[in-house]
């Protein structure tokens, strides 16, 4: 056994160092991209912070959203929400003329700022709609 080992030792490897390569890469298969999540039908955005969800209401006459926020390059308006008496604040590119109900599709932003009605003092913050598609029912 010792002779073999020596016999290795003195003979040494047949290949040249310059001829040795590293080994190539494994490539791991990847798993495959998430399945983009559908959005969820909401009542009230309260808990919904930076997540996409669609809500089903109609255009509220003349209502003021209580803070005053803006999206850059959007205009607001108010929403009552069907089967709820809930009203928000959207954010649209373009506001819709449906005659009857809309679905709006967004992300819930949280503004915050002083309360626009009442004599309320200090710092507020509401959940409002930043709407990236709507289309009319």
């Amino acid at each position: 056994m010792r002779a073999a080992l020596l016999l290795a030792l003195l003979v040494g490897c047949r290949e040249k160092p310059s001829d040795i390569r590293r080994a190539p890469e494994r490539e791991l298969p990847r798993p495959p991209p998430p399945a983009p999540t559908p959005s969820v039908f909401v009542k009230t955005l309260i808990g919904y912070a930076g997540e996409e969800v669609s809500v089903l209401g109609r255009v509220a006459p003349s209502t003021k959203p209580r803070i005053k926020w803006s999206v850059s390059g959007k205009s607001s308006a108010m929403f009552d929400i069907t089967d709820s008496h809930t009203t928000i604040a959207a954010h649209l590119a373009t506001l819709p003329d449906c005659a009857g109900e809309v679905t709006l599709t967004g992300t819930v932003i949280v503004a915050r700022g002083m309360i626009r009605q009442g004599t309320t003092e200090g710092d507020w913050a509401e959940p409002q709609l930043d709407v990236t598609r709507w289309n009319c029912r």
